[in-house]
């Protein structure tokens, strides 16, 4: 019963979108800054359950004169990369040339 019952809150915190474990965070943020030589900040790494496997969310910034087609495949590869990781189900990356960005969401009044 005892063991059930830890079973049962592991599964709850990970249908709830708990936090990857500092080593699962340890991995994947290992993996970004060594996957290649023009990423030049990470600039959020965000890992959480959604079931039993980690959604992974990566913003990255590269450098400015980066062309489409290399950024294309460079952050496609990562995605793969990132997902070959057992432990990942998903993963979504975001590339952007600078490191300075609008707030992501904007506020709106009375919402």
């Amino acid at each position: 019963m005892i063991n059930w019952g830890r079973t049962a809150n592991e599964h709850i915190a990970h249908l709830t979108g708990s936090a990857a474990s500092p080593d699962e965070r340890n991995v994947l943020l290992y993996l970004v800054t060594r996957f290649a030589q023009s990423i030049r900040y990470i600039q959020g790494l965000e890992a959480y359950h959604s079931g039993d496997k980690l959604n992974v969310e990566v913003d990255i910034v590269l450098d400015g004169n980066t062309n489409l087609h290399d950024s294309h495949d460079l952050g496609e590869s990562l995605q793969y990369m990132i997902e070959s990781i057992p432990t990942v189900d998903r993963a979504f990356v975001h590339l952007d040339y600078a490191y300075y960005n609008l707030p992501t969401h904007f506020e709106r009044d009375g919402r």
